[in-house]
């Protein structure tokens, strides 16, 4: 989704922004197709966010907004609070999650270094932890563990340093230029990346080979473009300092 609204962004041609807007709406359609919630709360959540760091009015925009939708939240819940079903629901859902991270842990514990890659490797190992009831589960349901089962301690540290490097860059990026194409590209890898690890908290697809290398394009591709608008920035602060008005914009300054 990030992608699909950078692209909108930068593209001025009026049937590419149909074809932008034609891909997002049927994106939305696949998620409500599959009764995704997560994945709604996830999309929901990379907008927002994408929009408020494209541009200060978003921004603006956003932080009034928040009584508003703060006040509105409120009400929501007042006229239509959780009903029994739904609130048996979420705690199932609780209760399976923290029997399932308690066995997850006790194999970190005796496998600090990984188990392996793939299913088979989990469905290999997991039973001699599972709690009663939980057997049959085939995956983590969770980036977190994924990446501690089948890379260690060592591919998680390698993990949180590319990722804070990653956003690092972006963010000092998006200080660079101030033009809206340009920020739409940058906040496309970087929001994207953040998505993919927020849907991390509740999903597990990092040994998934398609994921893993169109996650590492990304990155790769972001990056590069940064690269190029570092430089860019690179050239007009030499040539101010090189004009005449350089002398000028600094006494004022002071």
């Amino acid at each position: 989704f990030p992608w699909l609204y950078a692209y909108l962004c930068h593209t001025k041609r009026l049937l590419r922004r149909v074809s932008a807007l034609v891909f997002i709406a049927l994106d939305m359609a696949l998620i409500f197709m599959t009764d995704s919630v997560s994945a709604l709360f996830c999309i929901v959540g990379v907008t927002v966010l994408f929009f408020l760091l494209l541009d200060h009015r978003c921004l603006t925009a956003g932080i009034l907004a928040i009584p508003a939708l703060g006040c509105g939240a409120v009400w929501a819940m007042w006229f239509f609070p959780l009903s029994d079903r739904l609130q048996t629901v979420l705690s199932r859902s609780r209760h399976y999650k923290a029997l399932l991270s308690d066995s997850l842990w006790e194999m970190v514990k005796d496998h600090p270094m990984g188990i392996g890659l793939g299913e088979e490797a989990f469905t290999g190992v997991y039973p001699a932890y599972a709690a009663p009831d939980l057997g049959a589960v085939t995956d983590s349901g969770s980036l977190l563990f994924e990446i501690l089962l089948s890379y260690g301690w060592v591919g998680l540290l390698l993990f949180a340093a590319l990722l804070f490097l990653f956003w690092q860059k972006g963010l000092t990026c998006l200080g660079h230029t101030a033009a809206t194409r340009d920020r739409a590209m940058i906040l496309g890898g970087t929001v994207s990346l953040t998505g993919a690890v927020i849907f991390g908290t509740v999903r597990s697809f990092v040994t998934s080979p398609r994921v893993f290398f169109t996650l590492l394009l990304v990155i790769a591709l972001c990056s590069a473009y940064e690269n190029i608008l570092f430089e860019e920035s690179d050239v007009r602060e030499a040539e101010l300092e090189s004009s005449p008005l350089e002398e000028h914009r600094l006494y004022k300054a002071r």
